[in-house]
């Protein structure tokens, strides 16, 4: 929905300089950060500081503005006749509280993979709105293990696929 795809969030990050929420990882942000202190700086304090301020805008201050661009949008789409076509099962809060993107990548976190192992076996799964079926599916078929991915993401995946095994 082109909307909902043309919001961008950008908060202030201390030091004067915008960061994005979106394709930059926490080390990429606090990377950003050291390279743009003119100063000799206290890194471990700088480290803390990042990390406590985006930890405090992608759970609180996001979600906060963001739920208030969406009712603003949806009751704009209702006065459009358009509600319709507003996404019934947006998930912000979540994607934002477990860093990620996609409905595959937050299924695989409910499945018990770490964030970073979701991650991983992502572009293998191959599609970014596979429900816990699908990626049942696709993981028991064990065609994941001749991937080249580290040998701690193939034990905590074989871990998942055991305990989905044991349950059903």
């Amino acid at each position: 929905m082109k909307y909902l795809s043309a919001l961008s969030c950008s908060f202030r990050l201390g030091l004067g300089q915008r960061a994005s929420i979106g394709p930059y990882s926490l080390g990429q942000i606090i990377k950003n950060r050291i390279a743009k202190q003119k100063k000799e700086a206290d890194l471990a304090k700088m480290i803390r500081d990042t990390m406590q301020e985006v930890e405090e805008i992608a759970r609180f201050k996001v979600p906060k503005y963001l739920s208030a661009y969406i009712d603003v949008l949806k009751f704009r789409m209702q006065e459009m006749d358009l509600l319709h076509k507003f996404p019934e099962n947006l998930k912000f809060e979540l994607y934002l509280e477990f860093g990620v993107g996609t409905k595959t990548l937050l299924t695989l976190i409910g499945l018990g993979l770490s964030r970073t192992s979701a991650i991983a076996i992502n572009e293998f799964l191959g599609a970014d709105d596979l429900d816990e079926t699908q990626i049942i599916q696709r993981l028991t078929g064990r065609r994941w293990t001749t991937l080249n991915i580290p040998a701690v993401v193939k034990r905590e995946i074989e871990q998942a696929v055991r305990r989905i095994a044991i349950a059903a």
